[in-house]
């Protein structure tokens, strides 16, 4: 017969049996479990050992003594009065006894079976006769019937009717778990397929994880936190789910109302009106009906879970930052796990931008990602469950240690930066939303945010330093985010900028970064060619060419002051003189014909043309000391002897070609 749990039915024999149903059961003694036995007196089954001593805790408190009692492993079946209890949660309103199974395990109500049982139907017209119940002894073996005889107490009827014999069938163990499941009771199914010999049920491995699971999801229901952890810890499950039972701030899109929880993890939502299913997996305790405590007066056993309550957690609340808490310990767990199945396939969270984002993958998406460990995990599978576990790691951190968040933005993670970078701002933590962008590469996004705090910052230095620092810090893979950031710095101060690419951390691309100065200011594209020639000690000719370049249009320039102007033809000249690595071709091509007669004097000197170059000096420059510093830097007895020959010719003063000769024949080699 089906009732309750379902965990026996049973079906009449019929036939007339006289037995002495009136006569009291004598007392019995039950074996429950190896070293174990119950001897029912009265109100009360107690459990006891082998010693003799209680074994257990709890004991049965029957609503009523029962009239006898016997073991259907591993169920304790007992007949009652019938007007003792309840069927259904309705009292019975016979006198007729009851047949009410109880737990062994768990002493939870399994069953209770009013007589007439569900096979006879009595006429409603007529006035029912009163029955007696007797239990005959059932076998050993778990799977065994249980035997049980009715009569009427009135030997009238006796003699009509005669006595029936019942037969009821332990239902199969699969069915009876699966009920309890779908009814809630999952400590109920735990205990009993925990007493199931391995070989009973070929899936008991995975039905044990998944009622473990929902026995989990119920202890958060009823706000134990750390029962529901010690759980979970032991279980391979897709974090989501768990992640998905907090509030939003924590959850994010992920959040699910406690009516949907168990549909996560495969089982349909009980709807009942106004009190959660979950709620009613609870172990026995000191206020559970029917169960009393064992040499104690008050309060809950140890290790037993008392009746919840289940208001919803205020953010403020001890039990808030408790459940919170345990949520820390758990992440923390599985993400050392992830990281490091990543490892072992040469992952690391900066790859994450090749990864799809958590935030582009649906709800749906997420929550079907499978209950396994991450070793058994594809990459792609890895990857969301490592960002599903840091973005909730960061999520909790703000909300019970935000003190705490600034070394876990430094270190490596896959946190969705999408999901927590406005509650950073909201909090004021740019420093460590800085060092969350700059972990995931976001650079872009960093230096906006360097920027905007920058803009606010009156003193120049503090304004502009962290941008050049962060820029300083970037390699050229990251050259145009490098000249995006600079540009801003530049306008702002050109000593600042100019730094920014004289840094010894990373070498930039020279020619780029020359053009990218020359188009923000010249002057700051000159003083980066000259770092690079004469603290770099560039060879480079290009290089040479393009600072002489710079140089000349800056001498020849009539937008600069005077002083400057005169500065840059002297740097000019100095550079003609000293560079050996540009190509003089290429600059004397460029200056103008009636200017700069100096420098056209060393270029063509460079070249070879010694007597122009000389004749620049006496004839156009009248600057015999310079023409004599060109002999002494070249060396040559050529160059002397043009020299002389220029002087014989030209239209000077004796004792000066004399005395030029003298200077130049000084720098004859010896012969």
């Amino acid at each position: 017969m089906g009732m309750g749990m379902n965990a026996i039915s049973g079906f009449g024999l019929g036939g007339y049996m006289t037995l002495g149903l009136g006569a009291k059961s004598k007392p019995s003694i039950i074996k429950t479990a190896e070293g174990e036995f119950v001897i029912p007196k009265e109100t009360s089954t107690v459990f006891l050992g082998s010693d003799g001593k209680p074994s257990r805790k709890l004991a049965i408190e029957w609503p009523a003594t029962p009239e006898e009692t016997a073991l259907a492993k591993p169920y304790l079946l007992s007949i009652l009065p019938g007007t003792a209890t309840q069927t259904g949660g309705v009292p019975n309103q016979t006198p007729n006894p009851v047949l009410q199974a109880r737990s062994s395990l768990t002493l939870s109500v399994a069953q209770t079976i009013s007589y007439p049982f569900g096979v006879l139907r009595p006429n409603r017209a007529v006035p029912p006769p009163q029955y007696s119940l007797r239990l005959l002894s059932p076998s050993s073996t778990s799977t065994a019937p249980l035997f049980l005889i009715s009569a009427p107490n009135d030997r009238t009827n006796l003699a009509t009717e005669g006595s029936t014999l019942w037969m009821f069938n332990i239902q199969p163990w699969s069915t009876q778990i699966d009920e309890l499941v779908a009814d809630c009771k999952y400590s109920d199914a735990l205990a009993l397929l925990e007493s199931l010999e391995d070989g009973i049920l070929p899936d008991k491995i995975k039905r044990r994880a998944h009622i473990q699971a929902l026995h989990g999801v119920a202890l958060i229901a009823q706000k134990h936190f750390e029962a529901a952890f010690e759980i979970f810890l032991n279980l391979d499950l897709n974090p989501a789910k768990i992640i998905a039972m907090y509030p939003v701030e924590i959850s994010g899109r992920l959040s699910k109302p406690e009516s949907s929880w168990i549909e996560l993890f495969g089982e349909k939502s009980q709807n009942n009106s106004g009190t959660s299913p979950l709620l009613e997996d609870t172990e026995p305790g000191a206020g559970s009906a029917n169960v009393a405590v064992i040499g104690e007066e008050s309060g809950a056993p140890e290790g037993v879970t008392p009746e919840p309550s289940g208001p919803k957690l205020n953010s403020k609340s001890k039990e808030y930052r408790d459940a919170v808490d345990r949520l820390l310990e758990y992440l923390t767990q599985r993400r050392q796990k992830i990281k490091l199945a990543l490892s072992a396939i040469n992952i690391m969270s900066s790859d994450a931008a090749k990864t799809t984002r958590l935030s582009e993958a649906s709800v749906d998406e997420i929550m079907i990602l499978p209950d396994a460990p991450p070793t058994a995990l594809t990459p792609e599978q890895l990857f969301k469950f490592a960002q599903i576990v840091d973005t909730a790691l960061f999520k909790s951190y703000l909300a019970v240690k935000p003190g705490l968040i600034g070394p876990l933005c430094r270190l490596d993670n896959w946190c969705e930066v999408s999901e927590v970078q406005n509650e950073l701002r909201a909090r004021g933590k740019f420093t460590e939303l800085k060092f969350l962008y700059q972990g995931k590469r976001m650079h872009s996004e960093a230096l906006a945010l360097l920027k905007d705090l920058g803009e606010k910052e009156t003193d120049l230095d503090e304004q502009l330093d962290p941008t050049v620092a962060y820029l300083q810090n970037l390699g050229p893979e990251y050259l145009p985010i490098i000249f995006e950031g600079a540009e801003w710095v530049l306008k702002r101060d050109k000593n600042k900028g100019f730094h920014i690419f004289t840094s010894e951390e990373h070498v930039l691309p020279k020619n780029e970064v020359v053009d990218f100065l020359q188009k923000i200011d010249p002057m700051v594209s000159i003083r980066f060619l000259e770092f690079l020639v004469d603290e770099k000690k560039e060879t480079e000719s290009s290089f040479h060419d393009r600072l002489g370049d710079l140089y000349l249009r800056s001498a020849l320039s009539g937008d600069l002051p005077s002083d400057v102007k005169t500065t840059a033809i002297n740097k000019f000249i100095s550079f003609l003189v000293t560079s050996k690595y540009y190509h003089p071709d290429h600059l004397l091509a460029s200056l103008p014909h009636d200017d700069m007669l100096e420098a056209r004097a060393i270029l063509l000197g460079r070249l070879g043309d010694h007597k122009a170059a000389l004749s620049i000096y006496v004839y156009d420059l009248q600057n015999f000391v310079k023409a004599e510093e060109s002999v002494g830097r070249k060396e040559y007895i050529h160059v002397t002897l043009t020299l002389a020959q220029i002087l014989q010719t030209a239209s000077f003063h004796k004792s000066q070609r004399t005395r030029c000769l003298y200077d130049a024949s000084e720098a004859l080699p010896p012969t």
